[in-house]
C-alpha cells in the first residue's frame, strides 16, 4: 500500500495517481514538499519518493 503526505500534514492513503499529481500541483511556500511511501509489513526495506520545492521555484 502507499501512503502520501504533504508538508501540511495532509495524508492519502493509497492515492490515486491524479492525487498525487493533484499533491504535486499544489506545492508552494509553505507546502514545499510531497512524500509517497511504501508501506507494507511483508516486504523488507523501505521505498519513498520525496518531491521538494527548491527556493527558486524548481
Amino acid at each position: 500500500m502507499l501512503q502520501a503526505r504533504d508538508e501540511h500534514g495532509r495524508q492519502a492513503g493509497n492515492p490515486e495517481p491524479s492525487a498525487i499529481s493533484r499533491m504535486v500541483a499544489n506545492l508552494g511556500r509553505g507546502n514545499a514538499f510531497v512524500i509517497v511511501e511504501r508501506v507494507d509489513g511483508d516486504a523488507d526495506g523501505d521505498w519513498y519518493v520525496q518531491v521538494w520545492l527548491r527556493d527558486d521555484n524548481t
